[in-house]
């Protein structure tokens, strides 16, 4: 059974400036088990979460159209196994973009974006999860940058 709160925020501080936040806090217990882990934490659940991220676009000015972003995530302490004794270590990981709205460059582009977004900056390493009943656990994703060209018919 996992109980616990969740909360976001959301919002521009001006219309350029975006901004996300968010939390959780959960308490996921084992309340039944034929294995006698009652009462343990469920495996590969983080107990805290949290996450800030900000944008910033222009829409006036010689880089109108452009748009810049970063964030912070956090990722809470879970444990690996039913019977908790694998510790996952909580970590922070920070993430950014740069995207372009091609409209601002010419009209008839209107539809047309590009975006880049980047992953674990700073390539942290970490562990993201464990295979119960084995002595195995995943590492979460190295730095990874992603660019993509979108058409929107809207």
């Amino acid at each position: 059974r996992v109980r616990g709160i969740e909360l976001e925020a959301r919002g521009n501080v001006t219309r350029e400036l975006e901004i996300i936040g968010a939390f959780s806090k959960f308490d996921p217990k084992v309340t039944k088990s034929n294995d006698g882990f009652v009462g343990n934490y469920l495996p590969n659940t983080a107990l805290q979460q949290a996450a800030l991220w900000t944008k910033y676009t222009f829409y006036d000015g010689p880089v109108a159209g452009l748009g810049i972003g970063g964030g912070v995530r956090y990722v809470g302490q879970s444990y690996g196994d039913s019977a908790n004794t694998i510790l996952i270590p909580d970590y922070v990981l920070f993430d950014a973009t740069v995207s372009f709205d091609f409209k601002y460059l010419r009209p008839d582009l209107k539809g047309w974006s590009a975006q880049i977004n980047a992953t674990n900056l700073t390539n942290k390493y970490y562990v993201a999860s464990c295979l119960t009943g084995l002595p195995y656990c995943g590492l979460g994703s190295a730095r990874t940058v992603l660019g993509t060209v979108k058409y929107a018919w809207n």
